[in-house]
């Protein structure tokens, strides 16, 4: 009851009846109609199913339901986005924006909400930093791997461990980000301008993720604990290496933007004899609409800096490039990846290479004894390597190359590959009769098996 009569008072409970705890109830003549859908389900991922929740109430009699679900484009056209049943459980199935709609049967009453369906993000990744380029986010060079509370910070890349996390999606638009090195949980901090950590996994608000695609193509992430707030390298004169990850009010200069570098089926470089080589765009559309076709998605190029191969082929199962060569190194769009910039990577850098192929001189030179490419990239985790051992003709090696990468995509062997290509040389009318430098198991040097399939 009030504890006045006056208009505005508020009105508790009380253990004693006074005259201010009297009511009259009257008859309300007017009506009341309306559809309502409970919270949730604004953000799906591809796949992701989710029952929506509606509901009606109305004061006129026989009005009693049920509630018919449909979802359309926001236009209110058929979708292929979504399907929803009777039960109101939608299936996300392409990347878009989608009407819900509830409708009480037997009126025109309706609710309708705007559902954003996103591709799924989930699997492992590099987190390289937009601003400070060939700089990625990993523990603290200064604490243990596994420490819970072990600040983030930006490093060259090395492909440990500790620059790998993992995208798990955990509703509602959200990814938890887990080290692959300690299996802990980036974890915002409470304040603006303080590191990032690593700690063991609660379900709090701090370690839920929404992640954004930029127009440029990259991302911006915000933790749900405050969505006003990103994932950003912090300021300072310090150098990008040991960099502290903050969270940061909105940047204009990309450092709260990041690039993640996910695993892929394939990496292809195809530069050619130098760079802007017009033969490569060609054949590398024929090589990956071959991959393509055999069901496999990946990363191609006509140029790549040497830093940035390094991340590619640590984050693919098959690479293939056509470029220049020589035994300590082979040509990128900036200058050399060498025996010495494969050598600094961590141990396990490429061991989820199945299989590279380098199609370039002198990669294999010297064979098992040598500091060649070849042996270098299989020290690092690849299981099989294939290179020369001596220098080879442009047109012979791109003609080579492409046969090789065609018949791999359908399921041969290295072994297999490799005959097929040797005897579409053979046949060739042009090339047939050339030295034939890319053909037979004197010009080649492999490490590893060559009975795989590694297309599969």
């Amino acid at each position: 009851a009030p504890s006045n009569t006056n208009l505005g008072e508020n009105v508790y409970t009380a253990n004693s009846i006074s005259s201010n705890s009297k009511w009259v109830f009257e008859k309300y003549t007017g009506s009341m109609e309306s559809v309502y859908f409970r919270a949730g389900g604004n953000n799906l991922i591809t796949g992701e199913t989710y029952v929506y929740d509606a509901y009606m109430y109305s004061t006129t009699i026989g009005e009693n339901g049920p509630i018919q679900y449909s979802v359309t484009d926001t236009d209110n056209t058929t979708t292929d986005k979504a399907t929803i049943d009777h039960a109101g459980k939608l299936t996300a199935k392409n990347p878009g924006t989608v009407k819900v709609r509830a409708t009480c049967v037997g009126t025109t009453r309706t609710a309708s909400k705007t559902v954003t369906i996103e591709e799924s993000l989930e699997g492992s990744y590099y987190f390289g930093n937009a601003k400070h380029g060939n700089h990625y986010m990993q523990i603290d060079n200064n604490s243990s791997v596994s420490k819970d509370g072990a600040i983030l910070e930006l490093w060259d890349f090395d492909g440990g461990n500790d620059q790998k996390w993992t995208l798990d999606y955990v509703g509602d638009g959200y990814y938890k980000i887990i080290s692959v090195a300690s299996g802990k949980t980036v974890t915002a901090p409470s304040g603006l301008n303080d590191s990032l950590e690593q700690k063991t996994y609660t379900g709090s608000n701090t370690q839920q993720w929404r992640i954004t695609e930029t127009t440029g193509g990259m991302y911006k992430l915000r933790p749900k604990s405050n969505t006003s707030y990103y994932m950003s390298s912090g300021a300072g004169a310090i150098t990008a290496d040991g960099r502290n990850v903050e969270m940061r009010q909105n940047q204009s200069d990309y450092s709260d933007e990041w690039i993640l570098y996910g695993k892929r089926d394939y990496t292809l470089m195809y530069i050619g004899y130098q760079p802007g080589d017009p033969l490569m765009p060609a054949i590398l559309n024929s090589v990956e609409d071959a991959l393509n076709y055999a069901g496999m998605e990946g990363y191609a190029f006509t140029e790549l800096s040497k830093y940035e191969l390094m991340v590619y082929l640590s984050s693919c199962r098959i690479f293939s490039c056509i470029t220049h060569g020589e035994q300590s190194s082979i040509l990128t769009s900036n200058g050399n990846l060498s025996v010495s910039d494969i050598s600094s990577l961590d141990s396990k850098a490429f061991d989820g290479i199945e299989f590279a192929y380098l199609g370039a001189c002198l990669t294999g030179y010297g064979r098992g004894t040598a500091e060649n490419l070849v042996n270098s990239i299989h020290d690092k985790g690849a299981d099989t390597v294939l290179g020369f051992s001596v220098s080879v003709y442009v047109n012979e090696t791109n003609f080579w190359t492409e046969k090789f990468m065609q018949s791999l995509a359908t399921g041969k062997t290295i072994e297999e590959a490799m005959e097929y290509a040797d005897d579409a040389i053979y046949n060739d009318s042009v090339l047939g009769g050339k030295g034939l430098y890319t053909v037979g198991e004197a010009s080649r040097y492999i490490v590893g098996s060559t009975s795989i399939a590694p297309c599969d």
